[in-house]
């Protein structure tokens, strides 16, 4: 056991790596802000990281990774383009930029040459924000298809361990030390995180991740059963402890999760060696986590601990709604146009052009729509990289149907549902900009392409492997 346990960590050694970084992004990850001071540790050590996996990374990975490193690529390279300094006299004609090149006509008596981006600090700390998914990203390209299955359980214990965290954290003191981020959603069930609309995304990610693990990489018929219960009950907890998140979005996007778990699951392989009569038929857990759901939904909303159901059919906080700012941020985005506000810059852009009727007495750190606020802060840039995302995840949404192994199906089905929950929840939030989702989306990306699928460039020996799927 000891010279396999010493294989296993040998062969596995990039993928051991990999999940330290995640830990790291687990506990200091949590929070969308840039002011955070848990960056100070989580940058340098993505940047450490990277240059890690860039010593590592070879000719194949990059030709097999091509997408994923390209639009990475990409990203970088916009946010790089708006700290260009352009000319004063061509700047103060941009749209958006008026009040600044009065204010340094006043001041200096000339339009002074400054860079494309309305707040360089803010695209400063985009572009270093990029570094974490693009440390993730230059990791999976060269972690093989069955390294890649591995994540699949790290990520379901990470997932449960900080729904864990938020049940301990409604129940105690709503300022007490549970909560990792001063600015955060006292009372709530935010876990790691800061916001508890992501911690509701996290724990709806985690639903066809369930679907998957009782499916695939199953040797045996004992395997599957256990792996089935796990799913079964690891699925059935996790709708109170959504619905306690007080999170609208996640209701929805936990609605998705749920759906997409019953599109993925199948009965495992296993079982047609057995009893050949039993292959085709609906697996009698299906109806019972219908059930089980809907009975936990009634008792979760009978005790009126059911937070999000609650906010669900409120207004906002003062009296508004956020389609009312979005009305706003759409007449905002046309007047600047094509190059936006630049990256970050959509807070200052928004508090300068804010209507009267829409003033409170907290302000919009962000649009609330992350959609929207691309196209705020980046323009034509931002509607090219929103008409990027959805043609690839509807070509690899058609391409999951494809005549592949089944693991490498179901997984690309879980990465194509997964991105799909995190495109809906940033309708009404900012999921992605927190750094630990970040790497999420970036592993359902690597899940849905298939990165390394090509007998898995022999990166790791059979032994190894097998020793692995017990370990899972």
């Amino acid at each position: 056991m000891k010279a396999k346990a010493g294989d296993f960590i040998l062969g596995n050694h990039l993928l051991l790596t990999f999940g330290l970084f995640i830990m790291v992004l687990f506990f200091l990850g949590g929070s969308s802000r840039g002011d955070t001071q848990s960056l100070m540790i989580l940058r340098p050590v993505s940047a450490l990281m990277l240059g890690y996996a860039m010593w590592r990374v070879q000719k194949s990975h990059l030709q097999n990774g091509f997408w994923p490193m390209m639009i990475c690529g990409v990203a970088l390279s916009i946010s790089w383009l708006y700290l260009v300094p352009v000319p004063g006299d061509w700047w103060q004609n941009l749209s958006g930029r008026q009040m600044m090149s009065v204010i340094d006509s006043t001041a200096f008596g000339a339009p002074q040459s400054r860079v494309l981006a309305v707040n360089p600090l803010a695209a400063e700390n985009y572009t270093f924000a990029l570094l974490v998914p693009a440390t993730a990203a230059l990791f999976l390209i060269q972690l093989s298809r069955e390294q890649q299955f591995l994540l699949l359980p790290f990520c379901l214990f990470l997932g449960f361990a900080t729904a864990l965290l938020g049940l301990l954290q409604i129940i105690g003191d709503p300022r007490g030390s549970l909560y990792l981020y001063r600015l955060t959603n006292p009372g709530s069930a935010v876990g790691v995180f800061a916001n508890r609309n992501h911690q509701a995304i996290f724990l709806a990610l985690l639903f066809p991740m369930l679907a998957a693990y009782a499916t695939v990489n199953i040797r045996n018929p004992a395997q599957a059963k256990i792996r089935g219960w796990v799913a079964f009950a690891g699925g059935t907890v996790l709708v109170p402890l959504l619905l306690v998140t007080g999170s609208r979005g996640g209701l929805i996007s936990g609605t998705l999760g749920i759906i997409a778990a019953f599109w993925i699951y199948r009965k495992p392989a296993v079982y047609a060696s057995r009893d050949k009569l039993n292959t085709v038929g609906l697996d009698w857990r299906i109806p019972a986590s219908v059930v089980a759901i809907g009975a936990l939904a009634a008792v979760t909303m009978l005790f009126s601990r059911a937070e999000a159901i609650n906010r669900f059919f409120d207004d906002e906080v003062g009296g508004g709604s956020r389609t009312d700012f979005w009305k706003q941020i759409v007449t905002m985005v046309c007047k600047q146009l094509p190059f936006g506000n630049g990256p970050g810059g959509f807070p200052d852009a928004y508090r300068v052009q804010e209507p009267t009727e829409l003033l409170r007495s907290n302000y919009l750190n962000h649009a609330h729509n992350d959609w929207l606020e691309l196209i705020a802060d980046l323009g034509v840039f931002g509607l090219g990289i929103t008409f990027l995302c959805v043609a690839i995840f509807y070509v690899y949404f058609t391409r999951t149907r494809s005549d592949r192994s089944e693991r490498t199906r179901i997984l690309g089905k879980v990465g194509v549902m997964g991105l799909a929950i995190l495109m809906v929840g940033s309708i009404g939030d900012y999921p992605v900009r927190a750094p630990f989702l970040s790497v999420m989306a970036v592993i359902f990306i690597i899940w849905s392409i298939g990165c390394s699928d090509t007998k898995d460039k022999k990166l790791v020996s059979t032994k190894i492997m097998d020793y692995g799927n017990q370990v899972s």
